[in-house]
């Protein structure tokens, strides 16, 4: 062969980076390769397929502050929503002559849990509450679980605002754990939207298209892809551990919620949930995170039960919905919020409330559970 030929055949523009577009095919297909062989038990790698993930399989995302909504009628696991996109008992938005409604706000704690570890829907403390007025009381009185996985206090005042007022509430109650006054940017990346700015930060001509729906899918076929994203995800680990509580975002949400209620002349109480951990509040983070969030909701002038003087003499780790959850109560845990929650709107002088002698060992009395 002429070497000439030879060699303008390899001068060719082409040929060299048709050769690394090859070779870095190549390299990603062994990666991939080498992640679905090492990486298929690595804990965490897993759980990111969408299928297998609530965040994923029953939302779908919207617009505004909201960010994202329950499907209607979707299910996961033992978990099945209602046509409202609750996880609650099949309901009708207008109300029957005489009945009264509590809408129950919250996250993963008020819907039941997380993961795959769920309270019953019977048993968490709205459905308990209801069960408490209209059954044993004889009240006509609903109390409807509106919690949603991963909202926030931005999102709380979105969905009373959008769609919780729709409802007609005759009181409002909203369960609040030490995350809830989470920055915006600490709220995006649990939805994953951190990772993505991250992405189009670092690499801005591969990735600054890149919408959630092509996350997702990414998310589902490679897990090479899904090891990538947990790294990233962990970067804002730092940042995300911090309550932002000085943000104006979260000032405003309080204010919202309130203003909203009391333009509506709807009773509002927060239940305020501290973290199950070893030591409960007691612990030095803890505490001072469990302070802050008391003293938002005293600044913004909302009557508020603080849990923690009821969850710590039972003892925190009692309380937890699995071992390894410091975050989820289980069915006691319920129901001593459900038992409080009364107490609570009972203190806003509320007419309607029937006076009854409620107690968490009621629940043991009916069968819920072990107290």
């Amino acid at each position: 062969m002429n070497p000439l030929k030879e060699k303008s055949r390899h001068d060719r523009w082409w040929f060299k980076p048709v050769t690394v577009l090859i070779g870095a095919i190549a390299g990603l297909a062994l990666a991939e390769a080498a992640s679905r062989i090492f990486l298929a038990e690595v804990p965490g790698v897993i759980a990111r397929f969408p299928a297998d993930n609530p965040n994923y399989a029953l939302t779908r995302k919207v617009d505004g502050p909201l960010g994202y909504e329950f499907v209607p009628y979707a299910s996961l696991w033992d978990l099945s929503l209602n046509g409202l996109g609750l996880r609650d008992l099949n309901r009708k938005v207008d109300k029957e002559p005489g009945w009264k409604r509590i809408l129950c706000m919250g996250d993963s704690i008020t819907m039941g849990g997380s993961s795959r570890s769920y309270v019953p829907l019977l048993q968490t403390w709205p459905l308990v509450l209801e069960r408490v007025l209209s059954v044993d009381a004889g009240a006509h009185v609903e109390a409807w679980n509106a919690g949603v996985v991963g909202y926030n206090l931005v999102q709380y005042a979105a969905f009373l605002e959008q769609k919780g007022i729709t409802y007609h509430p005759d009181a409002l109650v909203i369960g609040i754990c030490l995350n809830d006054m989470a920055s915006m940017q600490e709220m995006r990346r649990e939805k994953g939207q951190f990772v993505l700015e991250w992405y189009a930060r670092v690499f801005p001509k591969v990735f600054k298209s890149l919408d959630m729906e092509t996350y997702r899918r990414l998310l589902k076929n490679s897990y090479l892809f899904r090891a990538v994203d947990i790294g990233v995800a962990a970067l804002g680990q730092g940042d995300g551990e911090k309550i932002d509580l000085d943000a104006e975002e979260n000032w405003a949400a309080l204010r919202k919620i309130r203003h909203i209620a009391g333009r509506a002349h709807i009773p509002l109480l927060a239940l305020l949930f501290p973290e199950l951990g070893d030591q409960g509040v007691s612990n030095r983070e803890m505490s001072w995170k469990h302070n802050m969030m008391a003293n938002a909701l005293e600044r913004e002038k909302i009557k508020y039960i603080d849990l923690s003087v009821f969850f710590t003499p039972v003892g925190p780790m009692r309380l937890r919905q699995s071992p390894d959850d410091p975050i989820h109560p289980n069915v006691l845990g319920h129901c001593i919020a459900a038992a409080e929650a009364y107490k609570g709107l009972c203190s806003l002088g509320i007419k309607w409330m029937p006076k009854i002698d409620f107690t968490p060992k009621w629940c043991d009395t009916r069968g819920l559970m072990d107290y």
